[in-house]
């Protein structure tokens, strides 16, 4: 019999067996007869409402497991379960926390550890994960542990899974929760990767090491150590509510605290280039870029897949460069409410240059293609960059697609240093990288694939020490940071590595409401942002 059809009295009897209490031991705390409660268990009495809330609060039953007992009782649920983007000042809490948090990782999960929303420094941690684990949710404890994910990363893996597969069957206890049993099962099942037998601090207070077990963490800031803290919302109504909880990442020792605190900077770099944010529409809070209206003033068709955009006016009179020649700004165009971010290949005279990778179908391809944009306004962003080559630097290799092709032209265009560059493209840009670079040029093996990855292991890496620069295909920069990790043992300021886009092998899918169209229509009415979108959202949820 499945938990759905017990009666009332039998999942209650579940409740009390499981929080390992007697019947005489529960009326008494609930301030009712123990025969009363054991006519209830039976089924020869029926509890009322109020009997019902009284004795889940005195076992301690989640909210959601509370609906469940008053549905078998023959009434309807009593809480609701709203999403985190309705609940107000608990959505508020929750952002308030993970943004405060910075730069250490945190994130909140739901009972069963999915993901609910991440800050950037937890964000950039999950960044090296396959699309795989992500679906349908990125649960957190397989991320962590399962082969495909950062089980390699983790040092005391053995020790870490034993303390994981403690706290699973603590919450199977605690909560009754649909899927832990099988996320119990996966995580025992999953293989020790090899070279993880590292020992964390043994648990005594006598040599002053830890009193807690640390996970122990092989990153690209080097070896890393962290306790975490369980935050929740107290005296929750609502099932979701209930059901989430912060995991705060501290670190456990100086090292640890100096290697986030230094690299800062450029975490939030290489996540704001990333458009990292968190699930389930919970953006990571963080200070709003200032914003910029310009007018593009020039376009221009350089290939078949790259058009430059020159923007201007007196919108940008008070842009400035950030110098990074990496840099990056948000763009918004017209009928848009969602930002993509471009490389910008030159700032002079007040006009900002932005070239722009086109494909079959996108927010911007849409408007830069079919459209004559010239003389339309658009929203630029502050400028953010992350290139940051370290003194001493010898030599500079540059890898990246279209994509990274303005970003790669103005730091070689820029640099001092000795420059070597692959490009992988679609089309011929002579002209396009300074004559002063060596360039490797090929071609990706399909629009929505690249062998990046490959060409970057066949390099024959020069002498002494030197600065790597690299971005294209999300899962291409994964498996490079892993070859720069664990082969070169490059040092994290030697190189910098960033997705720009993510692949699959499937071609980019066409909206199924064009909002373009909507927004025109509802600017033309007289209705604000507000009523156009929520009049967007409604065609969408026709289709």
């Amino acid at each position: 019999m499945t938990t759905a059809q017990l009666s009332v009295g039998e999942l209650l009897r579940d409740w009390r067996e499981r929080r390992r209490r007697s019947q005489l031991e529960v009326a008494i705390a609930a301030d009712v007869s123990a025969r009363h409660l054991s006519f209830i268990e039976t089924g020869r009495s029926g509890p009322s409402r109020t009997m019902i809330e009284r004795l889940c609060e005195e076992l301690e039953v989640p909210l959601r497991e509370r609906n469940r007992l008053y549905l078998a009782a023959g009434f309807a649920p009593v809480y609701q379960e709203r999403p985190l983007d309705d609940l107000g000042a608990a959505r508020s809490a929750v952002e308030a926390v993970l943004t405060a948090h910075e730069p250490y990782p945190a994130c909140a999960v739901d009972v069963r550890w999915d993901m609910v929303a991440t800050n950037r420094p937890m964000e950039l941690f999950l960044a090296p994960l396959p699309d795989a684990l992500r679906q349908p949710r990125l649960n957190m404890l397989r991320a962590t542990l399962h082969p495909d994910g950062l089980a390699e990363q983790v040092r005391n893996y053995t020790q870490w899974r034993a303390h994981v597969v403690g706290r699973i069957r603590r919450q199977l206890y605690r909560t009754a929760a649909d899927g832990l049993v099988e996320l119990l099962e996966d995580v025992e099942g999953y293989p020790a990767p090899p070279g993880s037998d590292v020992e964390a601090p043994a648990v005594t207070a006598r040599d002053g090491a830890l009193p807690v077990l640390p996970l122990l963490l092989r990153t690209s800031l080097g070896d890393l150590s962290f306790l975490y803290v369980l935050s929740v919302i107290g005296a929750p109504r609502d099932v979701t509510v209930d059901e989430i909880a912060v995991e705060a990442m501290f670190p456990a020792d100086d090292a640890t605290r100096e290697a986030l605190l230094a690299h800062q900077p450029r975490m939030s770099a290489a996540l704001m280039r990333a458009g990292c944010v968190c699930a389930d529409n919970l953006e990571t809070m963080s200070v709003k870029a200032q914003q910029y209206a310009a007018e593009v003033l020039r376009r221009e068709q350089i290939t078949p897949h790259l058009v430059r955009l020159v923007l201007g006016g007196p919108g940008l009179a008070g842009f400035e460069s950030t110098g990074i020649p990496d840099e990056w700004v948000g763009l918004v165009v017209p009928g848009q409410f969602q930002s993509r971010y471009y490389t910008v290949r030159s700032w002079q005279g007040g006009e900002l240059t932005l070239d722009v990778v086109v494909h079959d179908v996108g927010l911007v391809t849409e408007w830069a293609t079919r459209t004559d944009p010239v003389g339309q306004t658009v929203t630029i962003t502050e400028p953010k960059g992350s290139y940051a080559a370290p003194d001493g630097a010898q030599w500079l290799l540059l890898v990246g697609d279209l994509t990274a092709m303005p970003a790669m032209a103005r730091i070689a265009e820029t640099t001092t240093l000795p420059t070597r560059i692959w490009a992988e493209t679609p089309d011929d840009l002579p002209g396009y990288l300074p004559e002063t670079a060596e360039v490797t040029w090929s071609t990706p093996p399909s629009e929505t694939s690249s062998d990046l990855a490959a060409a970057v292991e066949k390099i024959e890496w020069p002498e002494g020490d030197g600065y790597f620069w690299m971005a294209g295909e999300s899962s291409q920069m994964r498996a490079i940071r892993k070859h720069l990790m664990r082969e070169r043992k490059l040092d994290s300021h030697a190189y910098d590595v960033m997705g720009y886009w993510r692949g699959g092998g499937q071609k980019r899918q066409p909206r199924s409401v064009d909002p373009g169209p909507v927004w025109r229509e509802g600017k033309a009415q007289g209705l604000t942002d507000e009523q156009i979108w929520q009049r967007y959202d409604e065609q969408q949820e026709q289709q």
